[in-house]
């Protein structure tokens, strides 16, 4: 629990990425708290089930399997990023006041969610195998649990300060402001897409 609390203070998409959905996205404390959670929760169980499947192989060769997995399903999570991106401009621009673009839907936080949690989470799965090399596989479950709750806190509480902070700088009513904010934040997804691709390339 307090190393989910510890790595989710480091740089991350997950953390990263729901700061920028708040920025674009208007949304309660209830939607908030659901898009936190299904990240976390998400993102350790892709990591849970792709540690499970290399420990099941149980070889050399499972290793190299295991980071060109890794690799594969953190390119595809950043294309999906990439493609949210361009159609939140897109939507975002069609719409001429910004009042129906931010009636962030549950559906749609649940496509971000899902998208985000194809990719799973390194810190997790370092720990998962570091764990099995000790022999206590039958734990593993209950460890990925434990870091997902800490990591959901830390995500939360990131999401609060960023809609937060929006709302302190703009009011309800500056529909413009909203727009403009909406725009940063869909155009921060599309960078950060692009940048996980590029450090992938490399």
């Amino acid at each position: 629990f307090l190393y989910g609390i510890v790595h989710s203070f480091g740089p991350g998409h997950g953390k990263t990425l729901v700061l920028t959905y708040s920025v674009k996205e208007k949304l309660n404390f209830p939607k908030l708290l659901l898009v936190s959670f299904l990240i976390a929760y998400l993102q350790g169980l892709s990591a849970y089930i792709l540690v499970k499947f290399i420990i099941n192989l149980s070889d050399k060769a499972s290793m190299m399997l295991f980071y060109d997995l890794d690799n594969r399903t953190r390119l595809i999570a950043s294309i999906l990023i990439i493609l949210i991106g361009l159609y939140n401009i897109y939507s975002i621009l069609r719409n001429k006041s910004c009042e129906r673009c931010h009636e962030t839907k549950v559906k749609n936080i649940l496509s971000f969610s899902i998208v985000l949690g194809l990719c799973p989470c390194p810190g997790v799965m370092t720990v998962l195998l570091f764990l099995e090399s000790f022999g206590l596989s039958e734990n593993l479950f209950l460890f990925t649990l434990s870091m997902s709750t800490g990591i959901f806190l830390v995500i939360l509480f990131f999401g609060i300060l960023a809609n937060t902070f929006k709302k302190t700088l703009v009011e309800d009513e500056n529909f413009k402001l909203h727009k403009i904010l909406a725009l940063v934040g869909a155009s921060l997804m599309i960078l950060f897409g692009i940048f996980q691709i590029l450090i992938l390339g490399e």
